[in-house]
Order: structure tokens, then C-alpha cells, then sequence
């Protein structure tokens, strides 16, 4: 009989040499590349579960001291197909979307079939070198594209509806004429998050960014009727033509919303969204983070955002470098290496984000060596398993603990999860097994803004 191929004779009687083929893949798992076992998908839901429970459960300040995820609340209820559909079709508002490099400003509408669309306004990409503004500056920022659109349309008498997604740190406040944020976190010298300053910041003064909004929207002879802002994680649950799209599909839609794009987020229903900062969650470190930690391209500690989103390139070149220094048989392709991980360390505006490169790797797309190709897929695969353990996590503390019996809608934005090569799949795969099975629908965030701004006055009265 042919001896087989993949086991080598051992000199020791009785024990099994593991062949070559057998070595590396476990090397693979080994070292946090390859997919995760069962038993360590279990252990990482429970542990996700655990901080969810603490952030939800807990009666001060957001913080992450105790354990628990930083949950921040908002208030805002999620919005149900009954509060959608007394919206009448046709109606308006005009949106924003604040973040760092790019500022965008859209008209939102709904449509006969609940639908929302978006019609661009203005975009403006703001480079570093543009982001050192006086707080009137900042605000007119948001403020004039609006009311020049609303002036063109001769609408300045007509009340208009107005809302914000706002990607700086903000704490929501319930009002009868909209959702205020007041922003959280400024430094003394007016110093925001993703390289944004306001030069003259007045804490006093300058806090309540909505109420500086209307005033300048009003100087501009715009009638503001509601005007809400909301972080761009909450929105998505918000996304009213997704949540009707789903329950016309046969789904219950979970009152939550994720994004899995270039960061990772998630929110949830608890008396109002909750915004769970899930990103940041603690999760066992392995031997691919401590490379990318001590190559310099990641200074924070082990974290849900760190298995997935825009650093899974960077995974896939770190795993490179690992194997190839435990199995002299793996050769590291250096061009795709060099695209792969950051271009320049301690700048975050030139780390990479193309999101398709590494789907390109594994779907052959991308030439490269077989071995390569494979690995590239084995980092995809985890990182849906990790965002099926999340979207599990989030939906069982939806669902008060209980066991769905059917696959419920999850309302989701953000390529990474949604087109990354096979990590949708894995992602539901993942869910099921740990008996919160989900069905993943695209939402889009600002649709949820829009959507919000337009029910706001139904559910405000």
C-alpha cells in the first residue's frame, strides 16, 4: 500500500508526525490567522456579553473602568415601520454628515416605496491643513450649503427639518424641536478627535453645537422646524426604507444597528439607542496583534476593532511576516506586502483603507502565490466569525436573553462586513451557531438621519 503523503514516519513509537501540510495550518491558527474553533467562539461571546451587560446595567457617567463597554445613551428611540409610514411620501430634509476628512451635505426624501434617497448638495474633503477654524467658521461649515439649497429652492419661509450624523464625541439631549448634541472630550485648546481644532473654543459658549446650528441656519433667513444629530452607529438602526424593506421581506427587524466598515461600532435598543462603542471592547490578544503592535502600526490594547474593519490588511501582512519566520517554506510576496501594511506610521490620514485590496487577494483578483491567497482568506473568515460573535452579542441583549426562534433582520452599513469576500456568510454562519441567527441588511446611516429628522415632529407631539 502507497504510504500517504501527509504523514512523515517519527522516530518516537507510536506518535504521529505531523506533516508539513498539517504544521502549517496549525501554525496558522496559532499565531490568530486562521478562523477561530468553536470553543473559542464561545469563549469570545461570553465575554462581549459580559461588558455589553456592565454598559447596559450601568447608572453613571460612560466609562470603561468597570468592565463593561463604554454605552453611551442617546435617548432616541428606534424608529418602527408604523412611525415610518405615518410620514408622508414626498417629505424632506436636508442632511450632514460630519466626520473628518470629508463633510457632505445631502437632501434626504422619501419615496412611494419607503424608500429613502439622498441627493448631493456639497462635498468637501478638509485636509489637515484646513481643519484649524474658528467655531463660527466650523459651524458655517454645516450651515451654509443647507441654506443655500433651501434658498434656491424659495423654501425660506416654509419650516424645514434638518439633521446632523456627527462623527466628534457628543452627548445626546431629547428636546421637543429636535435631538441636541453638545460636544465631550474637546481639549482646552479646542483640539477634536481625527486632527480637527476650533482655535477660539469656549466651552460656555461653544458646547451645544445644535443650538449654534439653528442660530446660524436662522441668521440665514432658514426657518428650522427640527433639527437633530446623532453618531453615525446609532443612524443606522434609524434607517426607516431598510427597516420597512425588511419587514416586507417577512423579517422582525432588531431594534440595532452595526457598522462594519473602516471602524467598527455598534448600537442598541435600552430605553433608547445606546451607543456601545463595541469597537473598543476588550478581546484576547494573539500573536498577529502583537506584531502589528510591535512593528509600530497599532499603540492601543487588544480590541474587537483590531480583528476587523480597515486593519485586516495590515493582519494579513503581519501573518505574512510570522509564518514566514516559523515555516521556511512560506515566501512572503513583498510588493503585496508593502501595499498592504500602513504607508506611514503615526499619520492617520495615510495608513491604508483601501477595503478591496485584501477580498481582491483572496478572491484571486489580486495575483499573488496560492499560499498567500489562502492566507488572505483565512484572515477574512475570522474576521466574519468575529463580527458574527458581535452582531450575537448585540442581538441577544435585544432580545433580553431569550433565544429567537427565526432569523431576524440586522441593519448593517460598512463594505468590510457587507462585500468583503465571504465574511458576510461567515458573520451569519457565526450568529447562528451561537443561536442568535441574523439575516444582515444594508442600511445606510444618513438615510437613518434623514429618516429621523422626518418622523421627529410625529414623535416629538
Amino acid at each position: 500500500m502507497a504510504a500517504n503523503p501527509e504523514v512523515r514516519k517519527c522516530n518516537q513509537p507510536g506518535v504521529r508526525e505531523q506533516a508539513p501540510v498539517e504544521r502549517r495550518n496549525q501554525l496558522i491558527h496559532d499565531l490568530g490567522i486562521g478562523e477561530l474553533r468553536p470553543t473559542e467562539v464561545v469563549s469570545r461571546f461570553a465575554l462581549l456579553q459580559r461588558q455589553i451587560r456592565i454598559g447596559l446595567a450601568r447608572q453613571g457617567e460612560p466609562t470603561r473602568v468597570d468592565g463593561g463597554v463604554l454605552a453611551i445613551p442617546t435617548g432616541i428611540p428606534p424608529v418602527t415601520p408604523q412611525a415610518w409610514d405615518r410620514v408622508l411620501v414626498g417629505t424632506t430634509a436636508y442632511v450632514a454628515d460630519i466626520a473628518g476628512t470629508n463633510w457632505n451635505v445631502k437632501k434626504a426624501e422619501k419615496q412611494v416605496d419607503g424608500s429613502v434617497t439622498l441627493a448631493d448638495i456639497s462635498k468637501r474633503a478638509y485636509e489637515n491643513s484646513s481643519r484649524q477654524v474658528t467655531f463660527d467658521e466650523f459651524i458655517s461649515r454645516m450651515a451654509y450649503p443647507i441654506a443655500a439649497e433651501v434658498l434656491s429652492e424659495e423654501r425660506q419661509g416654509e419650516p424645514v427639518d434638518v439633521g446632523v450624523s456627527l462623527g466628534f464625541p457628543h452627548i445626546n439631549k431629547v428636546k421637543p424641536d429636535g435631538i441636541e448634541a453638545e460636544l465631550v472630550d474637546v481639549k482646552e485648546d479646542g483640539t477634536l478627535p481625527k486632527g480637527w481644532r476650533i482655535t477660539d473654543w469656549d466651552e460656555e459658549r461653544h458646547a451645544n453645537i445644535t443650538g449654534a446650528l439653528r442660530v446660524k441656519l436662522e441668521e440665514l433667513g432658514i426657518n428650522v422646524r427640527t433639527l437633530v444629530a446623532i453618531n453615525d452607529t446609532p443612524a443606522v438602526a434609524l434607517d426607516g426604507g431598510a427597516v420597512q424593506s425588511a419587514s416586507q421581506e417577512g423579517f422582525d427587524v432588531i431594534p440595532a444597528g452595526f457598522v462594519g466598515g473602516t471602524g467598527t461600532n455598534g448600537a442598541v435598543d435600552n430605553g433608547g439607542l445606546v451607543n456601545l462603542e463595541i469597537g473598543h471592547a476588550d478581546f484576547p490578544a494573539d500573536a498577529v496583534y502583537g506584531r502589528m503592535r510591535d512593528n509600530g502600526w497599532v499603540s492601543t490594547y487588544p480590541k474587537v476593532e483590531l480583528e476587523t474593519g480597515e486593519v485586516l490588511s495590515w493582519r494579513l501582512a503581519a501573518g505574512m511576516q510570522l509564518l514566514a519566520e516559523q515555516d521556511e517554506s512560506f515566501i512572503v510576496d513583498p510588493q503585496l506586502f508593502n501595499e498592504l501594511k500602513p504607508q506611514a506610521l503615526g499619520n492617520f490620514q495615510a495608513a491604508p483603507k483601501d477595503q478591496a485590496l485584501i477580498s481582491k487577494v483572496a478572491s484571486g483578483e489580486r495575483a499573488t502565490t496560492p499560499e498567500i491567497q489562502r492566507l488572505a482568506q483565512d484572515v477574512l473568515k475570522r474576521a466574519g466569525q468575529v463580527y458574527g460573535v458581535t452582531l450575537a452579542a448585540i442581538s441577544e441583549a435585544a432580545s433580553d436573553g431569550t433565544t429567537p426562534e427565526a432569523a431576524r433582520a440586522f441593519l448593517v452599513e460598512g463594505s468590510s462586513l457587507l462585500k468583503g469576500y465571504g465574511v458576510k456568510e461567515a458573520a451569519e454562519k457565526t450568529a447562528t451557531y451561537l443561536r442568535q441567527p441574523v439575516a444582515i441588511r444594508e442600511a445606510i446611516g444618513l438615510k437613518g438621519v434623514g429618516t429621523l429628522a422626518m418622523t421627529y415632529p410625529s414623535l416629538a407631539a
